[in-house]
């Protein structure tokens, strides 16, 4: 049994730190310049937002889905409908054939993880010793983690997914008399479980010789209360007819974004029946929260990058390591 975690001291002469510091410099400037463009770009995009939610709430049309009327054409409209399809969507390796809106495989694989944590010690005369304990941990993932970034290698195998998560999309989705885009449809996101008892005889043979039955979903392995590296979990999602509301321009039986007089585009569509009003409401507060934190995000950016410049005077000064500090 491999050991979960071990530890590694490197060490860092003060010259080298200098060298690496005065790179800094450098590299803190890109982040700065960095941080300032977001930040303008940012506020930019938000007023332009703001202005474009504000006209399309001014201008909007509430408009029957049963019926699709040239006077519209064009116009920026507002329904409310259930959005339905004939397609059939197939995941033919597992044997699957439903009418939905969307199906979604989802498969998790139990797998090793690489967690790493740093400490640093600086000594007299400006050089440092730092320890870094590398462990590693068992846990479920969607995401393949690749085990030959792994320090400790040997003992973390993890192996190759068989399946990956993978979802489908109805080509053809109406809501009344109206066609959806597909950039409309893939906000639908209105999923529910999708039982495997439900389709269980359309399973491919040789995969009830290596699948059971667990729960909603299927499990590959021994014992699904205690997993090994290598087990799976596959679950299936799909979304069924189900009422939206939509915001979008009107072109003849289909739509297209609306673009508003400050350049941005207006899209917006929401599961559940709302008026125009709520879903204006709601699209300014997403804009007001995308605003915040991209504040944030630039002023983390714009700190890191005084830290990086500034770093050759805490680096000189740690000839005594207090006063680095």
């Amino acid at each position: 049994m491999p050991n979960d975690s071990f530890k590694e001291v490197t060490r860092q002469s003060w010259f080298s730190r200098i060298r690496e510091s005065f790179k800094g410099i450098v590299i803190g400037a890109v982040f700065i310049v960095a941080s300032v463009a977001l930040l303008f770009w940012n506020e930019g995009r938000t007023v332009k937002r703001h202005k474009a939610l504000e006209e399309g709430e001014g201008s909007v049309v509430s408009v029957s889905a049963e019926r699709v009327d040239p006077q519209n054409e064009d116009r920026l409209v507002h329904l409310t409908g259930e959005a339905g399809t004939d397609d059939v969507l197939k995941d033919e390796e597992f044997g699957i054939e439903i009418q939905a809106i969307k199906l979604k495989r989802v498969v998790e694989m139990f797998q090793w993880h690489e967690k790493s944590e740093k400490k640093t010690k600086k000594n007299l005369g400006g050089s440092t010793t730092t320890e870094t304990t590398y462990s590693y941990y068992k846990d479920w993932s969607e995401r393949k983690i690749d085990s030959g970034d792994f320090k400790a290698r040997e003992g973390h195998e993890n192996p190759e997914m068989n399946y990956r998560t993978k979802e489908f999309l109805a080509r053809r989705v109406n809501v009344g008399a109206f066609i959806l885009p597909e950039s409309l449809i893939e906000k639908i996101d209105a999923f529910e479980p999708y039982p495997v008892l439900d389709f269980q005889e359309n399973i491919p043979d040789y995969l009830k010789e290596i699948l059971q039955i667990n729960g909603d979903g299927f499990y590959s392995g021994e014992e699904p209360g205690r997993p090994e590296v290598g087990d799976l979990r596959i679950r299936f999602l799909v979304v069924k007819p189900v009422v939206v509301s939509l915001i979008s321009r009107q072109v003849k039986s289909t739509f297209e974004p609306y673009t508003a007089k400050s350049g941005s585009r207006i899209e917006l569509l929401e599961t559940g029946a709302f008026s125009a009003k709520e879903m204006f409401q709601a699209a300014k507060s997403q804009n007001r929260f995308l605003l915040w934190i991209l504040r944030l995000a630039g002023v983390v950016v714009m700190f890191i990058g005084f830290s990086m410049m500034l770093k050759v005077l805490s680096v000189l000064a740690d000839v005594i390591p207090f006063l680095g500090s």
